[in-house]
């Protein structure tokens, strides 16, 4: 939400993309062979997670570059 809100379209999609598409469907090939139900039912979870995970790179790449055009913006 915070990447649509300030404009990052691009990397709020590729956000929003890893968690139903690009995490959710090779967990889902990876786990419900090897596990069964129980592989299915810990999808959604790891799913998350890694797109958690994909998210706090995004989140501080984003918070450097509003930093810098802040610290720019006060010496001009």
């Amino acid at each position: 939400m915070m990447l649509q809100t300030i404009g990052e379209a691009v990397k709020a999609s590729v956000l929003s993309l890893a968690r139903q598409g690009l995490c959710y469907i090779p967990v889902l090939f990876i786990l419900a062979p090897l596990y069964g139900m129980a592989g299915i039912k810990l999808v959604q979870p790891i799913a998350d997670l890694l797109a958690f995970a994909l998210s706090i790179p995004l989140t501080f790449s984003v918070l450097k570059e509003m930093k810098k055009s802040n610290t720019r913006s006060n010496y001009v």
